[in-house]
């Protein structure tokens, strides 16, 4: 059977009312305090937190432990690298100079088989003195077969802006070019013990403008400085003199040769090479303070501009060398002689003037230099050739295969900014 639902009367709700008003007035008084859990447990639980904040501790005092020993290996592992480059190092300069002392051993050897070979010694116990039988025309026989060589290749024939003759005036930059050209020639054993920078550099230091060291093309700022420069010859003295009985106008341009180089003693050694000595001589006091006043403006010498030149080792050095016997040919002179000089060779200064045909065939050399196709034995040849040079032979550090191809200033620029990154990467290494 089903059930009857009762009808809620209004007794019923009154009643409901009466209950809802009570529970609300409990629930809001202030003395009812809630109930309390068990002290026991609220120990439990505090002890449960305390032990799990612990832990965390412990595993984050674990962390920074194992991250600080990691620093402590690598601190020690780079130590450790760092010593051992050290060491290798060390080792390489140590084969480095072994190297040196055996190539000049083997350069003994083959000096005192040679002299054993022929029966005679070296006239004054120079290690690069040759006893050779050859005569200047034996020399020249060898130089025209090899130039025979070199004009037989096409790029002999082709022509560029510097190229040099002995009938037109040879320029500042044309001769830093050609300088450059045996300079800057590479060879298996060849080192460049040479300063090297541009023609724009020197023009923009003669202005005395502000030269940027950091940005400026000059590199290998203690190497020896090849320094070709052109002149006004005076108009009075023995310098006009020497011009007039010489065929010169006493006014006219000439060039010459300064060489600037630091002596073992940390010195400024100064040379003057001069194929007319005397025509620039009455000026050669004002000449010389410009150029001090332009290598103050350049960073040659010192490794900051800021930095004072070295202190100067005596006066200026005077060379003696073969005299030109032709108006137009002090450009062809001043850049055979930055080749002697380049060669470690010694100049002939028992010969007075130069034969015929020097100019001539000194510029067809040089222009082939230029355009990178001669090697050091051709130049050697030349030289021998016109009695240029004392007998001695090019040393083994200084010879190359083929002279550097610099026909352009951008080349030359190229090289010096060549020769700049590589004396980055070596103070880097």
């Amino acid at each position: 059977m089903s059930s009857l639902k009762r009808k809620v009367g209004p007794q019923d709700r009154s009643s409901e009312l009466s209950q809802a008003k009570r529970h609300r007035a409990c629930s809001g008084s202030r003395w009812i305090v809630p109930p309390v859990d068990d002290p026991e447990k609220i120990i439990r639980n505090a002890s449960k937190e305390e032990r799990m904040r612990k832990k965390e501790a412990r595993v984050l005092r674990g962390q920074s432990d194992h991250g600080g020993s990691l620093m402590k290996d690598s601190r020690r592992r780079r130590r450790g690298a760092q010593e051992e480059l050290r060491v290798t190092k060390e080792r390489l300069r140590i084969s480095e100079e072994r190297i040196r002392d055996l190539e000049n051993e083997v350069h003994d050897l083959r000096r005192k088989l040679h002299d054993a070979t022929t029966g005679r010694q070296d006239s004054a116990g120079d290690t690069r003195t040759l006893s050779d039988e050859l005569t200047p025309d034996d020399w020249t026989a060898k130089f025209d077969q090899k130039m025979e060589q070199v004009l037989g290749q096409p790029e002999s024939r082709q022509d560029f802006e510097h190229k040099v003759s002995a009938e037109v005036w040879v320029w500042e930059d044309s001769m830093m070019l050609a300088i450059a050209s045996v300079t800057e020639a590479e060879g298996p054993d060849r080192t460049t013990p040479f300063a090297i920078t541009t023609p724009a550099t020197i023009n923009v230091a003669k202005t005395g403008a502000d030269f940027d060291l950091e940005n400026g093309l000059f590199a290998r700022r203690t190497g020896t400085f090849l320094l070709p420069i052109v002149k006004t010859g005076g108009s009075i003295g023995e310098g006009a003199q020497d011009a007039v009985i010489h065929g010169l106008d006493p006014k006219a341009n000439h060039n010459v040769l300064i060489v600037f180089e630091i002596t073992d003693c940390g010195e400024v050694k100064r040379s003057w090479i001069d194929s007319a000595p005397h025509f620039l001589a009455p000026r050669s006091g004002e000449i010389i303070a410009e150029i001090m006043d332009l290598m103050a403006r350049l960073p040659w010498g010192r490794r900051r501009l800021e930095d004072p030149l070295p202190p100067l080792a005596g006066g200026l050095n005077w060379l003696k060398t073969p005299r030109q016997t032709e108006h137009m040919t002090c450009g062809i002179h001043t850049i055979i002689n930055g080749w002697v000089a380049a060669l470690g060779l010694e100049i002939n200064d028992q010969l007075d003037m130069t034969g015929d045909k020097f100019a001539e065939r000194g510029a067809q050399l040089i222009n082939c230099a230029m355009l990178g196709l001669v090697d050091c034995d051709t130049i050697y040849a030349f030289l021998r050739a016109f009695e240029y040079v004392k007998p001695t032979a090019i040393p083994e550090r200084l010879r190359f295969d083929r002279t550097r191809r610099v026909a352009t200033e951008g080349e030359l620029g190229d090289l010096v900014e060549m020769a700049q990154f590589e004396e980055a990467f070596g103070e880097y290494e």
